[in-house]
């Protein structure tokens, strides 16, 4: 397929009414998000990410990247406001919508978004 928006879409449902549909990233947002990503970290060691992926809360992430995980929620909330194309919302789709969704709705559709731009082995070779 020449564009991600011309892949399939997927929908979450999030219980009554509430869903979004969610469509693939383009290589665009994925460029951006990797450019985002490599800036929140350019100053900080080489375990930085872990840190912050392995931190159970707020606590446990090393003061000294506490600015970058406040960096990489902005690249999720950007992430996942480029992947929604509809939702049961009246509101318009931005990453300030997205922000104030409730924190387990967010993490449902960040998981979901995340599982549909996984390359497969095969993409990953070429």
């Amino acid at each position: 397929m020449l564009f991600a928006k011309n892949k399939p879409t997927e929908t979450v449902k999030l219980g009554g009414e509430d869903f979004v549909e969610l469509q693939h990233l383009s290589k665009g947002v994925l460029d951006e998000i990797k450019g985002r990503t490599i800036a929140a970290f350019a100053d900080a060691g080489p375990n930085a990410i872990r840190a912050i992926q392995n931190a159970k809360d707020d606590s446990d992430i090393p003061p000294e990247l506490i600015g970058s995980s406040g960096k990489m929620l902005e690249i999720q909330h950007y992430k996942v406001s480029k992947a929604i194309i509809k939702w049961s919302s009246p509101e318009p789709i931005t990453e300030q919508t997205v922000k104030e969704l409730d924190e387990s709705v967010f993490l449902e559709i960040l998981a979901k978004v995340d599982s549909m731009n996984r390359l497969t082995e095969i993409e990953r070779k070429n």
